[in-house]
């Protein structure tokens, strides 16, 4: 049997060199700050944020805005199937893997756009919604003139560097604040750390900071080697909303490192409660918002205040057929159906209660575990915290007439410790 071959010196020597000048490229990029109260639109940092710089994938929150807008003027139904053309197929860079004349439905195409930054799906989504790319560029550049962006023009859907296409720092913080302003129902799309994007399930390229911040809930990255690693983030602490966007970071890491640094800063310098100041209408969003700006954080907020209860089953078309609706409270219910129930990090979620059970708990309307009819016996008792439908202490009073016993495991363990044989003990 012959050795397998190992790869030349020279090659090996070549990677790291490879490595060290991608590095350089990110380094070299413009850098530009800007962070806002998003609350009020207040700017609370901004280094180098008028600055016309590439976007890189930021470009796809306009994407995405154009594409909730026409789903919710009824223009286009998401669940409907679209022909992926040439043009799209051959999109380089983070690709969604889609082939020229295959069908997928735009749903499927949303999730691919917003969660794993697919070039090929923009370009599907662009000319699905506007016949074509350029028909679909023009209605992103008006549209980003009504809401203000002045530093801003758009030359294609996905972000990848052209001539002409460019913005800033400040802009993509005012698209940022507006996506979740004129489409709470939609906004937690944004945090999801996974989704089912019809050819396969995608996760999210913001995954380090929706997983590592606590109160993360979105919103997009991007990477080109003109524009550097670019992120625009949003955070939520209690009543407090932050945007924060950094173009030009030299890593992911190091973009991630950077928004947590300056969202922890503004957590700390703005008030806990303030009057929220909406952007000016385009006519799309529900007047009730303008009267009533504070429903947004009941319909989108991913966190809620430290010992409030634990949301209810998640909502939202994620799985194979993508057609349910989102989350139903107050003012945030989802008419493209892509939202649902707001996730909240992994750092948030792991400290929620585990109790090991077969079935649902009571307060989802399940048959009691311990009555007869009951689909399951609990295995072990754990500490409930958060619970879902009153405080802890009611929660378990509900549950107090369930029957525990421990799991052979735990009977082994004992018998172990005091000597006993395992085969003389009943589990």
């Amino acid at each position: 049997m012959r050795p397998p071959r190992l790869p030349p010196v020279r090659a090996l020597l070549l990677v790291p060199l490879l490595l060290m000048g991608l590095a350089s490229a990110a380094a070299s990029a413009p850098r530009a700050t800007f962070v806002m109260d998003a609350r009020t639109g207040e700017e609370l940092v901004a280094e180098n944020a008028e600055a016309r710089l590439h976007p890189a994938s930021l470009t796809k929150m306009m994407t995405l805005y154009l594409a909730f807008a026409a789903a919710e003027a009824g223009e286009i139904d998401l669940d409907r199937m679209t022909t992926v053309s040439a043009s799209a197929a051959a999109e380089p860079g983070s690709r969604l893997g889609l082939r020229a004349g295959q069908r997928i439905a735009l749903r499927h195409l949303v999730r691919a756009v917003a969660v794993k930054s697919a070039n090929d799906a923009a370009t599907a989504l662009a000319e699905a919604i506007a016949g074509d790319e350029a028909a679909f560029v023009s209605r992103m550049n008006e549209t980003a003139a009504a809401m203000g962006m002045t530093g801003t023009s758009f030359a294609n859907a996905h972000g990848l560097t052209e001539a002409g296409h460019l913005s800033t720092a400040r802009d993509m913080s005012i698209l940022a604040r507006r996506l979740r302003f004129d489409f709470p129902g939609d906004w937690a799309l944004f945090s999801r750390l996974e989704a089912d994007a019809g050819v396969r399930r995608v996760a999210h390229t913001n995954r380090r900071f929706l997983s590592g911040y606590a109160g993360a809930d979105g919103v997009k990255t991007g990477y080109t080697r003109a524009a550097g690693y670019t992120l625009a983030a949003s955070a939520v602490r209690g009543e407090r909303w932050v945007i924060a966007t950094v173009f030009g970071e030299a890593s992911s890491a190091a973009r991630a490192a950077s928004v947590a640094r300056l969202i922890d800063a503004a957590f700390a310098s703005i008030p806990a409660e303030t009057d929220w100041v909406p952007p000016p209408p385009l006519g799309r969003r529900d007047p009730a918002i303008d009267a009533a700006p504070g429903a947004l954080l009941a319909a989108a907020r991913p966190l809620v205040k430290a010992g409030a209860a634990e949301p209810g089953t998640r909502g939202g078309g994620d799985g194979a057929g993508g057609s349910g609706s989102g989350s139903a409270s107050a003012g945030g219910v989802s008419l493209s159906g892509l939202g649902g129930a707001p996730r909240r990090p992994l750092a948030w979620r792991r400290r929620r209660p585990v109790m090991r059970r077969h079935g649902s708990p009571p307060h989802a309307g399940a048959p009691d575990l311990g009555a007869p009819g009951g689909r399951g016996r609990a295995r072990r008792r754990r500490r409930l915290r958060c619970a879902p439908g009153g405080s802890s202490s009611a929660w378990a009073a509900r549950c107090a007439h369930v029957r525990f016993r421990p799991c052979p495991m735990s009977v082994a363990r004992r018998a172990r410790t005091v000597g006993l044989s395992f085969s003389n003990i009943r589990p």
